[in-house]
């Protein structure tokens, strides 16, 4: 399991996902809001949540806020005071990420500005990448057990030790940069992401399948902060990607020409885009 690969200490899963992260969700050591916009903590610690999208966010009680901050290491007389919260919540109400970052450095105050040592953000997202790691986890055995070839014989519902072959199965197949990768695909949006369509994919052995819907399944083209969400997915499809690192391939010209006549012309040309930002030659 993922959350296990987190937990051996031979791994480098946990640092190199830690990185890779950075990446896309930033190594600000304050509260600062993302492109939603909605407050966050740190590298990716959201502290404004909602239940679906479309729903408003929500921000978190004062003594949640702090307990985040607690297990980051960071002593009490940092934490958030009931007029800090309250200031807080005047930006959270703010309508644009533009508003809600004026209003922080305006503020002037350190507990927004410098909420986190940089050793302490790196314990927040080390944190949070091992939560998120168990909601992958489960969320690809909720998918999983859907599955056909996890019913027992007779039909009547997933069969445990069917699950746990194939969960055993599923994970031995992957290497280290595909566990990365689903960490960075799921992190703050696996209920949402880690669907049935990638599940089987997955639970088939069919990596080209994974590499498919991580590229074209998840991916917004039109909106804001669509285009960062492209180029993270084009990252961590690529990791799945029978055409990109050690041992990658060309494209040869007939899987070319199916991705032309089998997917949308949007799909398409996200496929075309991969192909051409990661440099991937024509056979």
């Amino acid at each position: 399991m993922i959350s296990d690969k987190l937990n051996d200490p031979a791994s480098t899963v946990l640092n190199n996902a830690r990185v890779a992260l950075e990446k896309w969700e930033g190594t600000e050591v304050g509260i600062h809001p993302d492109s939603n916009p909605a407050l966050t903590l740190g590298s990716g610690t959201a502290i404004a949540l909602r239940a679906k999208a479309g729903d408003p966010f929500i921000l978190m009680k004062r003594e949640e806020i702090n307990d985040l901050l607690r297990e980051a290491g960071v002593p009490e007389d940092r934490h958030l005071t009931i007029a800090d919260y309250e200031a807080l919540r005047v930006i959270h109400e703010l309508p644009t990420a533009d508003a809600m970052k004026k209003a922080i450095a305006d503020s002037n105050n350190p507990k927004f500005i410098r909420t986190l040592t940089d050793s302490e953000r790196i314990a927040r997202l080390n944190i949070e990448i091992r939560k998120q790691a168990l909601v992958i986890d489960q969320e690809i055995k909720n998918e999983l057990e859907k599955l056909d070839i996890v019913k027992r014989d007779n039909g009547s519902g997933a069969d445990p030790n069917k699950v746990k072959t194939k969960l055993d199965e599923i994970y031995a197949s992957l290497t280290d940069n595909k566990y990365e990768a689903l960490i960075s695909f799921g992190f703050n949006a696996a209920t949402a992401l880690i669907g049935r369509n990638l599940v089987t994919a997955l639970a088939n052995g069919d990596h080209w399948a994974a590499f498919r819907d991580i590229l074209i399944g998840s991916n917004p083209t039109k909106g804001v902060g669509a285009k960062g969400l492209q180029k993270r997915r084009f990252g961590e499809a690529g990791k799945f990607s029978p055409f990109t690192g050690e041992g990658g391939r060309p494209v040869s010209a007939v899987e070319l020409e199916t991705i032309l006549n089998k997917y949308t012309a949007e799909e398409a040309i996200s496929f075309v885009d991969f192909f051409v930002r990661k440099n991937v030659p024509l056979e």
